[in-house]
């Protein structure tokens, strides 16, 4: 029988339970977007209440630099972040017309990375990508056709 110290093994206790703690960013139809918790813990700061929006034009990539408190908060364009239950939001919906982004009809699931002190979330793949469509409802009823010789 083998034996073995839990001491020295690399083991993590699990505690991401939940939509708020994947690494996803939601696009709202009203042009909100929401960092679940998973993403503010990633990034380092889970009590944050502003946030600075960084656009890259050739890229499409836009950043996202968090603050909780301080002087930066009133320069270099940080703005309140709207706490949630699970999470935060930002309206970027000036940020989206300002570059001339089309409304969108769904919400959105963007994926994340982090680079550095930033949230990072490409922007531009997701609205050239054709929203995801509903499965839909048949209307018609399938008929079977049944054997009248079989024995019952």
């Amino acid at each position: 029988m083998m034996s073995y110290n839990a001491s020295k093994m690399a083991f993590r206790i699990f505690t991401a339970y939940g939509a708020a703690s994947r690494p996803e960013a939601t696009l709202r139809t009203s042009g909100y977007l929401f960092l679940s918790k998973g993403i503010l813990q990633r990034a380092g700061d889970v009590e944050a209440t502003h946030c600075q929006l960084q656009f890259d034009e050739q890229s499409g990539l836009l950043g996202i630099k968090l603050a909780s408190n301080g002087r930066e908060l009133i320069e270099d364009g940080f703005r309140p972040l709207t706490g949630e239950r699970s999470g935060a939001s930002i309206n970027i919906l000036p940020l989206l017309r300002y570059y001339g982004f089309p409304r969108l009809k769904e919400k959105r699931v963007l994926p994340v990375k982090f680079e550095d002190d930033l949230i990072v979330i490409e922007l531009a793949d997701e609205f050239q990508k054709p929203a995801p469509q509903k499965p839909r409802k048949s209307v018609t009823a399938q008929t079977e056709e049944f054997d009248d010789d079989i024995p019952f």
